[in-house]
């Protein structure tokens, strides 16, 4: 649930502690489906985001250091280059994102799974985008990305306890303790105080990271799965997904595809 509202919600809080009134430096890339923004704090100090927007895994990687090679390396959104951040705004009930920049423009983080994406907005007008490849990211109306929704428990009830009709964002990970508690076989209002508890668990930012039969997931849920590292920064979370998910997610995963496949 990296990727996620509810994840989302403390990372965004961490970002803007970190880059208001920063100012961008680098935008580029040299590696496929990998976008490295390099931001000066107010402090002086360097701030990374490697963006990874691959087809199979996306997420965000946070580095105090990294040296650009000397070649095979494009400049991306040069328009904001120099540019100082103004604002991190969180789209509600959405997996996005965007930086603020100085001059009106936006740099919006879409985080939707595997077809994540980073684009450029300026005054909330497209301007382009890194993964080119993802066309309708063009239609994209950056006004309309919030998503009031009516989460009370007379929204509940008239949905008939349809829990993804008024909680569409609930992650996997959520959903499946939710079923281990036997969401299901209950009544209506005993569903509803299960679902505070688990916003509740949502809310208190705790981090896991979980490793599974399919891979890594990180959760902020606990799960019935073995525990690689538990926190309670959403920067440093996203940090250790990235690394165990290539350490060893990867070949979890295809031990699972070629054991499903017998």
């Amino acid at each position: 649930m990296h990727n996620n509202y509810y994840f989302l919600k403390f990372l965004v809080a961490e970002l803007r502690q970190k880059l208001c009134y920063a100012r961008l430096k680098q935008s580029f890339s040299q590696e496929k489906d990998e976008l490295m923004l390099g931001f000066e704090r107010q402090n002086g100090e360097d701030f990374w985001i490697k963006c990874y927007l691959g087809g199979q895994f996306s997420s965000l990687v946070f580095l105090d250091d990294f040296r650009r090679a000397g070649r095979n390396s494009v400049d991306l959104f040069s328009e904001v280059l120099l540019a100082e951040v103004q604002e991190v705004e969180l789209y509600e009930n959405e997996r996005a994102f965007s930086i603020h920049f100085l001059g009106g423009y936006k740099l919006l983080f879409k985080l939707f799974g595997n077809r994540g994406n980073v684009l450029l907005f300026r005054d909330d007008d497209y301007q382009g985008q890194f993964q080119k490849k993802l066309k309708k990211d063009q239609e994209i109306v950056i006004l309309q990305l919030s998503r009031p929704i009516d989460q009370s428990f007379e929204a509940f009830l008239a949905n008939h306890g349809e829990i993804k009709s008024v909680f569409p964002t609930f992650a996997k990970e959520v959903l499946t303790y939710l079923q281990a508690n036997d969401f299901e076989t209950r009544d209506l209002h005993a569903r509803w105080d299960l679902i505070q508890e688990v916003l509740a668990l949502q809310a208190q930012g705790t981090f896991y990271c979980y490793l599974g039969s399919k891979g890594v997931v990180l959760s902020l849920v606990p799960m019935n799965l073995e525990l690689l590292w538990e926190g309670t920064t959403a920067i440093e979370a996203l940090n250790q997904l990235f690394y165990f998910h290539w350490s060893i997610g990867e070949f979890e995963r295809e031990k699972y595809l070629i054991a499903a496949n017998l």
